[in-house]
């Protein structure tokens, strides 16, 4: 079908669920490992055409036939997975659009994604520069 692509890194949890949706659902792709803060050259090219902070994991693939391929990306690991779960085999592993458990998944990916963003940010700082100021809280702690 597509040729699947997976910018990754190894320790990375979101890496590992989307590794582990791959596994599961027996799909071929080819894993390029991302070293924080050492991108790649296409990481560092495609985040600053896009306008976006380089960050694991990014599945790439390409649509279309042989004298024109279109490259399309998924950034985030809950849209990979909802893409492969409902692209790959049969749907086994979420649970059907506007089910009660659809609209809980929602929401705690919702929570999760503004928990991420502080752990970014404690972690890397503002554009991957480490901020004392900002992460100061954790010694009051």
């Amino acid at each position: 079908m597509k040729k699947i692509i997976l910018h990754d890194y190894r320790r990375c949890p979101f890496c590992i669920r989307v590794r582990i949706l791959l596994f599961l659902k027996k799909i071929d792709y080819e894993k390029i490992h991302e070293p924080l803060r050492i991108w790649t050259p296409w990481m560092r090219k495609v985040s600053k055409e896009k306008k976006f902070k380089p960050s694991v994991p990014i599945l790439r693939f390409f649509q279309g036939f042989w004298f024109f391929k279109k490259e399309k990306i998924i950034r985030e690991s809950n849209q990979i997975n909802l893409f492969l779960d409902e692209n790959f085999g049969k749907k086994e592993f979420t649970p059907e659009k506007n089910s009660d458990e659809y609209k809980k998944m929602i929401e705690w990916w919702s929570w999760c994604e503004e928990f991420k963003k502080n752990i970014d940010l404690f972690k890397y700082g503002d554009d991957f520069n480490f901020d004392k100021e900002k992460t100061s809280f954790i010694k009051k702690l």
